[in-house]
């Protein structure tokens, strides 16, 4: 029922756009793709593990700002699988995919210059694969995620952003087991 109701809220989102003229200005919609450095780290409580991956990851993400001040935003994402060699074998950990809704809280520094605060929602689904024969798992991890965005508007059209973003903290993902995950990123933006 919640997936529903995000994406009636995204199809609203594409309802009530309207061009604008200002790249800050209300009803401006977006489409962009971010490549990013993401961590995940892996802990268990029996047997005392704990592992942290740094991969790399590729998320298109959509939406639209409602007027300067508010707006929201969709991620569809996945990771590679990052591997780390231990005596008796190795572990490696990727997010398969993942995606996030988000709230979007701008405030505009000046025509170039604009700054968001994200708060919403991530599911995804991690993966850890071992080189032992049976250490393979999945598992869903659900969270509240919160970051932030710094954007420079190159043109009336086309924008350069930072974030860093967590998507989840110390979240359950199997019996034992925690994951917590977060990114710092470069995004380039199109804004109709």
């Amino acid at each position: 029922m919640l997936r529903v109701m995000i994406l009636g809220l995204c199809l609203c989102t594409f309802s009530v756009v309207a061009q604008s003229e200002d790249f800050n200005g209300p009803g401006r919609a977006f489409l962009g793709v971010s490549l990013l450095g993401m961590n995940l780290e892996y802990q268990e409580t029996q047997p005392v593990f704990k592992q942290k991956n740094k991969m790399n990851g590729l998320y298109i993400y959509t939406g639209a700002d409602f007027n300067e001040f508010f707006g929201f935003e969709t991620r569809f994402g996945f990771t590679n699988t990052d591997v780390t060699n231990y005596a008796n074998g190795s572990v490696g950990f990727s997010v398969d995919v993942f995606q996030s809704y988000l709230f979007r809280f701008n405030w505009d520094i000046d025509s170039h210059w604009k700054t968001t605060a994200l708060l919403g929602y991530t599911d995804a689904q991690v993966s850890r694969k071992t080189s032992v024969v049976g250490g393979n798992s999945k598992a869903s991890a659900r969270g509240i995620s919160y970051g932030a965005i710094v954007s420079y508007a190159m043109t009336q059209n086309v924008s350069v952003e930072a974030e860093w973003v967590s998507y989840w903290s110390n979240v359950d993902t199997s019996v034992g087991t925690t994951t917590s995950f977060n990114n710092l990123a470069l995004r380039l933006g199109y804004h109709f």
